[in-house]
């Protein structure tokens, strides 16, 4: 793939043009169950964030490699480091293809009842014109919180 620099300072002191601060994005996506898969999917989140032009931020990657995650001690601190971290975030984006999990629902009633931050949903998968499909596409791994009733997410 290829990125946009997100970062225009090596190119502003040589070019001499105007700075734009980068749009800092905190990606949720699943991470208990299987665990390599998600990890795996949130790499392929960031990289489309990345993409996109913006600078991610996924607490799940970064803090699941010092903190042990089965134990609820080391989780909660490691979540509550992954909330102090939407200070500098524009936006919070739910990556949805693997379905909704318990912290990611956590996480979206943390940003509607505390926040104002703007929220997006994004899938990974293309449909087979290469548009992005959206929650109403009639997709169940799609489905919002709520509407997952006894399946639950990933």
């Amino acid at each position: 793939p290829h990125y946009r620099s997100v970062f225009p300072l090596a190119h502003a002191v040589r070019e001499d043009v105007h700075m734009k601060a980068p749009t800092i994005v905190i990606i949720e996506s699943p991470y208990a169950g299987d665990i390599q898969a998600n990890v795996d999917y949130a790499k392929a989140a960031c990289l489309d964030a990345m993409d996109r032009g913006e600078v991610p931020f996924a607490s799940h990657l970064f803090y699941t490699q010092m903190l042990d995650d089965r134990d609820p001690i080391q989780r909660l601190y490691g979540i509550e480091c992954g909330y102090a971290m939407w200070w500098a975030a524009t936006k919070i984006v739910f990556y949805v293809d693997r379905g909704w999990s318990p912290g990611m629902e956590a996480a979206l009633r943390r940003v509607k009842d505390l926040t104002s931050h703007e929220v997006e949903y994004r899938c990974l998968k293309k449909n087979e014109v290469g548009h992005e499909l959206h929650n109403d596409a009639g997709r169940d791994d799609a489905a919002m919180p709520g509407e997952l009733g006894e399946r639950g997410g990933a």
